[in-house]
């Protein structure tokens, strides 16, 4: 549930934010490294 609560974050509040594309990738690249380090 966790996963789908940040993919929801994540395809919203960066383009809300006016964040690039780019980061919004290293960020999701990111949170699954966690996820998978857990």
């Amino acid at each position: 549930m966790g996963k789908v609560k940040f993919y929801a974050w994540a395809t919203v509040r960066p383009k809300d934010l006016g964040l690039s594309s780019d980061l919004l990738k290293n960020l999701v690249f990111l949170q699954l490294e966690r996820y998978n380090n857990v």
